[in-house]
């Protein structure tokens, strides 16, 4: 049975190949249709997306809390007059890290030149620090990179195919390389899930009519270690019970 031929006036072109360029033109049409209805014109809520790419540190020594303060200290006496002291308001409320927190503030601010007083005579610049720590839900999901083996895999791969055009020890050499930057891209991510206490600090510089100078900056935290970061909280009492001695 011979293939069935259909007329177009130039020529005759076989049925199949007709049959074949409509199947085409009828997917592109529902591609374009379907990519159309990607984005709806009109929505009743705002359409939730995430923010650009960005990094949050984690607080996880002391040390993190000093570098924080000699940040936030350089960050004051941008917009500071010279010509006032400050005093550090430390509340009895504070917590253990806003405590430690407010010290290495008066330190840094010492360092760079400004008197601290150590009480409120007045005619100070009042310098209050809020810690305040915020609990999210649980299992966030938390973007560090792109495969860990994968990523060296392929990497040392590629670097098979270099030893091909280079000498072993030039090839050694450009493998270390990649390997140690591979190391340090997946280092500079802190480890484990994201935490659920995140730790916003407003560090203001005020008198009794204007503020002078505010810095506003949010911390992820070692969640086990919440209460370092809690207003308020002083520690625990453990009772210790012992037996007669017989």
């Amino acid at each position: 049975m011979g293939k069935r031929l259909v007329s177009t006036g130039a020529g005759e072109v076989p049925f199949v190949f007709r049959s074949r360029r409509f199947a085409v033109k009828a997917g592109l049409l529902s591609a374009a249709l379907l990519c159309a209805g990607c984005r709806a014109p009109f929505t009743p809520v705002p359409v939730a997306v995430n923010f650009p790419y960005a990094k949050q540190e984690k607080l996880q020594a002391a040390s993190h809390w000093q570098l924080i303060a000699e940040d936030t200290a350089s960050q004051l006496i941008r917009s500071l007059p010279d010509d006032r002291p400050l005093y550090v308001n430390q509340p009895d409320t504070q917590s253990p890290f806003a405590r430690v927190f407010s010290q290495q503030l008066i330190s840094s601010l010492l360092s760079a030149g400004y008197p601290v007083h150590k009480r409120d005579s007045g005619n100070v610049l009042v310098v209050d620090v809020n810690a305040e720590p915020v609990r999210f839900s649980p299992n966030r999901l938390q973007y560090r990179y792109v495969g860990t083996a994968t990523t060296l895999t392929s990497g040392l791969w590629v670097l098979r195919n270099i030893y091909r055009n280079v000498s072993p020890g030039a090839a050694m050499v450009t493998a270390a390389i990649g390997v140690d930057a591979a190391q340090w891209y997946h280092t500079e991510f802190a480890k484990g899930p994201t935490p659920e206490i995140e730790l916003v600090v407003n560090t203001s510089v005020s008198d009794r009519d204007r503020y002078y100078a505010q810095v506003s900056n949010a911390y992820y935290t070692v969640d086990p270690e919440w209460q370092l970061y809690a207003p308020g909280w002083a520690g625990v009492d453990i009772p210790v019970v012992g037996g007669e001695s017989k």
